[in-house]
């Protein structure tokens, strides 16, 4: 008479076990319908990661865009010469996301572009063509580096980088965010993977690579 019961509360037992460990992963439903954009044109970027997984991210939080005046439009020939190629536009090519400048502030020498030495921190920024205002969205310091942007649509896109590990020094773990331009928040998504860091040697974006940087 008692086995059965026993079997039963068990089984019970470890279905709740099951439901919990499911939650404190908890695959977010949002970030799962972006999969074929990491198994493609972000696809440089995850394999910097050991066993990449988007089923171990979680939503973390919801930021509003910073939304600071960052340059004035009517410069952008003269920021064009440097950074266009790195430049990410959305697909009506009416705005484009930076998030190089800031840190790495080259410099132009006849048809070379320099760097005498970059900013610790980087600025995310947003130019809007049509609204002509140019502002800065997030500012991230030196535990975190957004090292890729991409468009899903015209008014969202995806920031994907890596945030230090708060107990392994010199670890850094993926770390997602959907922005969004017609509500100015980005979600962030971060790993629950004890295991998933970073390879050694970072990520440089295709589009980075195009500015062909000549360091001084």
């Amino acid at each position: 008479m008692h086995t059965p019961m026993k079997q039963i509360l068990y089984y019970i037992l470890l279905g709740l076990s099951s439901l919990t460990n499911n939650s404190s992963f908890g695959q977010s439903p949002e970030l799962s319908t972006y999969q074929s954009y990491f198994n493609s044109t972000l696809s440089g970027w995850t394999k910097t990661f050991t066993s990449f997984n988007l089923l171990y991210f979680q939503k973390e939080k919801t930021d509003p865009f910073e939304n600071i005046e960052y340059m004035n439009i009517n410069d952008i020939k003269d920021f064009y010469s440097i950074y266009k190629p790195a430049l990410t536009f959305s697909p009506n090519q009416n705005q484009f996301i930076d998030i190089y400048s800031y840190w790495l502030n080259l410099d132009k020498e006849g048809k070379k572009i320099v760097s005498y030495g970059g900013e610790a921190d980087q600025a995310i920024t947003l130019c809007n063509f049509k609204t002509k205002k140019w502002t800065r969205i997030a500012f991230r310091g030196t535990t975190e580096r957004i090292q890729d942007v991409i468009w899903l649509t015209n008014s969202k896109f995806i920031l994907v980088g890596a945030r230090e590990d708060k107990i392994i020094f010199g670890k850094y773990r993926p770390v997602i965010y959907i922005g969004d331009t017609i509500a100015k928040t980005f979600k962030c998504f971060v790993s629950k993977d004890n295991k998933l860091f970073q390879k050694s040697g970072g990520y440089d974006s295709p589009k980075l690579l195009k500015l062909k940087i000549v360091q001084k």
